[in-house]
């Protein structure tokens, strides 16, 4: 390569360029730049005008700057391999989520179709351990014996406990409290006195779970049993 520009230089009288390397008598190489201006003289021959520079350590430091971006670079694709596969996953989790959650809300609204067409008020409701009670679900049934809404007793379960009839409260503690102690289903019969002024029976029937922290958790339902709890008062009467 030297010997091919050199002679291309002298034959063109273009400034000479080189870059190479030199193998010392130590048996390493070392590379070494030359820049040159030929001048042809009138006897024919030509004399070089440059200098000669020794690079080895640019050289050096090159190679290993090319290997370092190679290496930064096998990183990068892989890295992007990685995200790639891992965004491939995320799609998949998010599209299977989408459609457990499409399957929850139509298993909630075929639920929530079934309760409103069962009698009475579906109720699920906890008991924390200082004895505060807070209710999980209720039933839109709650409107016909409570004149609420379920959001609202959810927001405030005072709104329906506040009801229970003075002479019944210490009985419904009582049951409860029993019902706390043994783990056992809760049952109640009492009368509630509704905003309105009217007194109703009702009877409340939950299945008891403990749970972890402390908490008790109830299922179960709550009917309205004024008709018949007058009926037996008037066949009472007849008898």
């Amino acid at each position: 390569t030297f010997e091919k520009v050199l002679n291309n230089s002298a034959a063109t009288l273009e400034p000479f360029y080189w870059e190479g390397r030199l193998v010392k008598e130590s048996g390493k190489n070392q590379w070494l730049k030359a820049e040159s201006r030929p001048q042809k003289q009138s006897d024919g021959s030509i004399i070089w005008d440059g200098f000669l520079s020794d690079i080895t350590h640019l050289k050096i430091t090159e190679k290993a700057l090319q290997t370092a971006y190679e290496e930064v670079e096998s990183l990068v694709l892989k890295r992007t391999k990685e995200l790639t596969l891992t965004n491939k996953a995320l799609k998949a989790e998010i599209e299977e989520r989408k459609n457990t959650e499409a399957a929850l809300s139509e298993t909630e609204a075929k639920v929530q179709k079934l309760a409103a067409n069962v009698p009475g008020m579906l109720c699920q409701f906890e008991v924390n351990p200082d004895g505060s009670i807070y209710f999980l679900y209720v039933s839109s049934g709650c409107y016909d014996i409570y004149g609420l809404q379920p959001e609202q007793i959810q927001a405030d379960a005072n709104t329906i406990l506040s009801m229970v009839h003075p002479d019944d409260l210490n009985n419904f503690k009582t049951s409860l409290a029993i019902s706390l102690k043994n783990l056992k289903p809760w049952e109640h019969e009492g009368r509630i006195v509704i905003p309105s002024g009217e007194v109703k029976w009702i009877k409340s029937h939950s299945r008891s779970e403990k749970l972890a922290n402390g908490t008790v958790l109830y299922h179960g339902f709550i009917l309205d049993i004024t008709e018949r709890k007058q009926a037996e008062k008037a066949l009472l009467r007849s008898n």
